[in-house]
């Protein structure tokens, strides 16, 4: 089941690592591969919960899910810088204009959806903490 609040991800995984993950999953102890990797990044999160806890603290970040209406930006009074760990959803008749007019910087570590011509436009304003490296 996949839901709003969920994103597909691709990721490679060496040949002996995937085996022993598909031998995991044959006796049991997941239900899928996919269980598997949901269950170990759980553990990873809580593991490095009170560098998480203290990020979240010292830069005032918004958690959970946050949604931007038109109403919401024509409310806004002045610049407004974003930070959202999570995901944020602006509507769909936010139009690019207002969104660069009223959001002076964004920042999202999780989720980012809203129209194409919005999300181009907040592009250069919007930092997704993620570098994605191309190429050999």
């Amino acid at each position: 089941m996949v839901h709003d609040d969920t994103e597909k991800l691709t990721l490679n995984v060496v040949a002996h690592d995937l085996g022993r993950i598909d031998l995991l999953v044959t006796q049991g102890l997941y239900s899928s591969r996919s269980d598997f990797f949901r269950t170990a990044t759980r553990r990873q999160l809580e593991a490095h919960g009170d560098v998480i806890d203290s990020v979240l603290a010292r830069d005032k970040w918004f958690v959970g899910y946050a949604h931007c209406s038109r109403a919401w930006f024509e409310t806004q009074e002045g610049p407004v810088s974003l930070s959202v760990l999570g995901s944020l959803r602006i509507d769909d008749d936010v139009d690019p204009e207002l969104a660069d007019h009223v959001l002076q910087s964004l920042r999202i570590r999780g989720i980012l959806r809203g129209p194409a011509e919005v999300l181009a436009r907040l592009a250069p304003k919007t930092d997704r903490g993620i570098r994605v490296q191309r190429g050999n």
